[in-house]
Parts: C-alpha cells; sequence; structure tokens
C-alpha cells in the first residue's frame, strides 16, 4: 500500500505489504495510521 500525499509533493510512499484490508480493522487501525503518520520523504525524493 502506498500513500500519496500533497505534503509529500504527490510522492506515493510505500507504507506497508498488505494481503487483505484487516489492517483496517478497529484492533489494527491505528496501528496503520501510526505508520502514515511517520512517513518521510528522504533528502533525495525530494529533490527529485
Amino acid at each position: 500500500m502506498y500513500n500519496v500525499s500533497k505534503e509529500y509533493f504527490g510522492i506515493g510512499q510505500k507504507v506497508a505489504e498488505y494481503s487483505d484490508l484487516s489492517f483496517l480493522k478497529e484492533s489494527n487501525f491505528d496501528v496503520f495510521v501510526d505508520k502514515v503518520n511517520n512517513l518521510e520523504l528522504s533528502i533525495d525524493e525530494a529533490e527529485r
């Protein structure tokens, strides 16, 4: 799964590999949101 953010110039960033939608279950959702919130562009990615 990739996250695309206007904040990061529309560059897709890989969040994780998922084989189903169980990451959206209430018991897993906070972990998923934390992963998305902690994504950052590297300097190389931002320069591209």
